[in-house]
């Protein structure tokens, strides 16, 4: 990807469609390569087909809130990858294999724990986010979240909060082909929670 594409990254379908025929293409013929959030990632891999209208209410509704429109867009035309493709264990006679990507319906159980864990870390209770003092965190790929308000950015949380992407098309190419961001510090949000 290039950095022209890259800042022109806006969580369009369209963007969404860019990612997803230039990831391919890179992973066309490569036998392995170290992802952001570790693993290893298979040559060949190919993105699952897009969600369909009522399957984005489902999925919407098997979680308990509206998907903003990047999230909506982004599974419109993705739906995680077509092959579990993630070693995330060291010891190598004993891989842990796991798709790194969230898909529905497969993943629901996996992004309601991890958004949990997440939130008792941060000590962040129910209360806090029906009063809208904390987010809704959507956890889509890895250790990677989406923010689920007005900012629309990307966070990395594990223990601590990175900033990763000023929206969900930006975070994931930056997870795919590794680009650099730049980003302002006066340009994000600051979080009482993260």
């Amino acid at each position: 990807m290039t950095k022209k594409e890259f800042i022109t990254l806006d969580d369009s379908i369209e963007s969404f469609e860019l990612i997803k025929k230039l990831s391919e293409e890179k992973w066309k013929n490569i036998e392995h390569l170290s992802s952001e959030c570790g693993g290893k990632r298979i040559k060949g891999l190919k993105w699952k087909k897009g969600l369909t209208k009522l399957e984005i209410i489902s999925f919407e509704n098997q979680l308990g809130y509206k998907f903003p429109q990047a999230l909506k867009n982004f599974y419109k035309v993705m739906n995680g990858l077509a092959i579990v493709n993630e070693n995330f264990s060291e010891d190598e006679e004993y891989p842990f294999y796991q798709d790194l990507y969230r898909s529905f319906p497969e993943d629901i159980e996996t992004i309601k724990r991890n958004a949990n864990l997440e939130f008792e870390s941060y000590n962040v209770s129910i209360d806090d986010i029906n009063s809208k003092k904390a987010p809704i965190i959507f956890n889509y790929c890895g250790n990677r979240y989406l923010i689920l308000d007005e900012s629309k950015q990307v966070l990395s949380i594990r223990g601590d909060s990175i900033f990763f992407g000023l929206n969900l098309s930006k975070g994931l190419s930056k997870d795919i082909f590794n680009n650099f961001m730049d980003t302002k510090v006066e340009d994000l949000l600051k979080y009482k929670w993260w």
